[in-house]
Parts: structure tokens; sequence; C-alpha cells
């Protein structure tokens, strides 16, 4: 009997959006999973710049699956920059584990350097896994010989892989024009886990109106969600702000579900513009989500330029049965937001845009219930079996380089 093909899954810590695809390929019998941290940071408490405080997420994250914790030699406390995850003994675990393929996440740290070196030494196939898009490079203003230079190293460091796993069409555009042939390029979407969330936000709507009425807000308000860091990159103030031009004497109302540094002063305009039913609950654990997602009828996320910004809340409001109203310059927003159909895709900073997606799901709730239920038949196709399907396409390739 063959044995089973073995993946060794370089990542810098637990994440709780991975991990349960790790559980997944973990069932799959002739596949032999082991993800090799760099560091237990969410597992322990660790101290989040952008929210100012210890996070330590409230999901289990090393449970279901085969992982190893490579010693970091860093004095880092948190995942940072580059030198933030120095792991040499990923040289030597390469070397003894008889893998037959690394899955890299990414060139961020020093320890995916080692990592890459090490296979190519070893002459192990490599997996290449990353968020990028090319919207970044083009939306803010680089340098042109320092544009010239990375895009002359992606095109070394890819050229060295056997597979590049796409986890949308952003990031599959940007593999293409480093010069990866399709053929290399395995769909390997960004995913969760969708029954999970739709089954959380049904029972969740069980208990709607109690949650609403804790909420001062009744069952006919149209509630917008926007779930996210409170940082600049994520255009919180510019939604607040769009939500102020609306007509306050609607019943409407907002949430911000998250934490960061312009949450102080997206409450003070709030208060200062006597802004009605905005609603900061504040930084939102993962089991707690679902709930917020239930209350909710439409998602918002108004912003882009941020480098690999996938969005994976979409994927969860969207399995929660919310209508979208989405950035252009969101990879989730491109590949999952069909306009009209299940929400709405607005220019990134056109704000009669926003304005108008917004109104509209105020003035046609029918609309926007009928945008959630078509939101849950999307998403259904962009699963953990996709990318189950995507590793397989990769270890095929693997396979026929190693005879």
């Amino acid at each position: 009997m063959k044995r089973p093909f073995r993946i060794a899954a370089l990542s810098s810590h637990p994440i709780q959006y991975a991990v349960p695809l790790y559980r997944r390929l973990a069932q799959e019998p002739d596949l032999e999973l082991t993800v090799l941290y760099c560091s237990l940071q969410g597992v322990v408490s660790y101290f989040e710049p952008s929210f100012g405080r210890a996070v330590a997420w409230d999901v289990s994250l090393l449970g279901g699956y085969a992982h190893k914790l490579l010693p970091n030699w860093s004095r880092s406390q948190t995942v940072a920059g580059p030198l933030s995850l120095i792991n040499p003994s990923i040289v030597g675990e390469l070397c003894k584990g008889r893998y037959d393929a690394l899955w890299l996440h990414g060139y961020a740290y020093a320890t995916n350097l080692f990592g890459w070196l090490a296979a190519g030494l070893r002459g192990v196939p490599v997996f290449y896994r990353c968020e990028a898009s090319l919207r970044y490079d083009q939306l803010r203003p680089r340098n042109r010989i320092f544009l010239a230079l990375k895009r002359l190293a992606m095109r070394v460091l890819l050229r060295r892989m056997s597979a590049c796993l796409a986890i949308g069409s952003l990031n599959r555009e940007f593999y293409q024009a480093h010069g990866v042939a399709d053929d290399r390029i395995c769909h390997v979407p960004y995913a969760v886990d969708n029954r999970l969330f739709s089954e959380q936000a049904a029972q969740g709507r069980s208990k709607r109106s109690a949650l609403r009425a804790e909420l001062a807000l009744g069952e006919q308000t149209t509630v917008f969600l926007f779930a996210a860091k409170m940082t600049p990159a994520k255009e919180p103030l510019q939604l607040l702000e769009a939500y102020g031009a609306l007509d306050q004497a609607r019943d409407i109302a907002i949430i911000f579900a998250g934490d960061g540094p312009l949450k102080a002063e997206a409450e003070r305009y709030a208060q200062e513009h006597k802004l009605r039913n905005v609603i900061f609950p504040g930084f939102i654990n993962q089991s707690e989500l679902p709930t917020w997602y239930s209350v909710s009828d439409v998602f918002i996320r108004p912003d882009g330029i941020c480098p690999g910004d996938w969005g994976l809340t979409v994927n969860e409001a969207m399995a929660s049965g919310l209508a979208m109203i989405c950035s252009d310059q969101i990879g989730a927003g491109i590949d999952l937001v069909h306009p009209e159909k299940n929400g709405f895709l607005v220019r990134y900073g056109d704000r009669p845009q926003l304005l108008a997606a917004m109104r509209r799901c105020m003035d046609d709730p029918l609309l926007v219930r009928r945008m959630g239920m078509e939101s849950q038949r999307i998403i259904q196709e962009w699963d953990y079996e996709a990318c189950v399907s995507g590793i397989r396409r990769a270890v095929d390739k693997a396979r026929a380089m190693q005879t």
C-alpha cells in the first residue's frame, strides 16, 4: 500500500481562519499534513498594537490535526516584521521529516526563506500560497526601482515553486503577472466553515428579536454591520460619515464590531453629530461573531488598498445570510459579491455610490432578504472541499516532478 503523501505546512502562528482547513485535510487518508508553527501567538495572549490591548482567541486552534512548534530565536513577542520569526530548526525538520512537499505561506519572515532554501537543497517540491494582488502596488505610489526589484525577486521565488495556490481571482492575476503558467496555479480559495456560520446564524435569528431589543433596535430596523479592525486602512470613519449622510429619521442602525486606534474618534464623531443607533461593541472574539451577524441585515466592507486583504469576514457574513456592500478593491468582494444578486460592489472611495447602495437596502427590505439568501447560495461553492481539490492538484504536480 502506498504511504500517504506527507506535507509540511509552515505557518507563522495558529490562525483561526486556517485551522479548520488543516482539520479538514487531516481527514484525507492518503495525505499526511503536519503544520510547523513558528509561534503560538493567538493561542497564548499577545499584545495587538492595532487594538492597544492583549488578545487571545477563544476557539480551539491546536486540536484535530498534527502540528509542531519550531523554537523561535527572535526576542520579539509578536509576529510582526521579517526578523520576528527566526526558526532555523525548519532546516533540520525538512531534512529528517521525509516530507514530500513544503507548503509555504508567503515570504514575509526569515523562517520562510530558510524553509524555501532547505526545500531547494533537499529537492522537496514547494506549494506557495500568499494573499498578494497587483492592486496594492497600483493604488499606493511606490518607487519604480523598488517595484522593478520586487517583481524580479518574486519571479525568481515563484519560478522555484511546483504549484502556486490561488486564494481568488486577484491572487491568480498576481501569479500570472509574475510569470507563473496557468497549469501551475491551483485554486485553493480562502474559505470559512460555511455550515458552522450558517447554523449559528440560524440559531441567533431565533433569538433575533430579543437580541435587537437588548440593543434598543426594532425588528424592522435595517441594521448595517462593519466587522473589522478600526484602523485607517479599513475606512471606518468614511463609512460612519456616509451613514451620517443618510436620513437619520429612518429606522436604521449601524454596528462597528471591532477595536483599534480610530474607535474613540468614531465614537466622538457619532456623538458630536448626534447620529442615531450607532453601536460600538468593541473587540469581538471569534465565537461571538455569529451573534452580531444574526442581528444584522447588510454587511459593509468599504476598504481597500490593504496588502493582501482578502476579507474573510465577507465569507462569514455571506454564510450567515447577509446582503453585501463591498469595495471593488477587496478580494472577497471581487469574487463573491455578484452585483444586484447578493449585494453591491462599489468603487473604492466613491461615497455617492456607497450611499446609493445603502439607500437601496434601506428602501427595500425584501430585496435585502433575497440578497441574503443568494449570499448563502453563492458561498456554498467557496468551501473547504474546493480547497482540498486544489491541494490534490498540487500534490499530483509534485508527484509528477518526482517520477
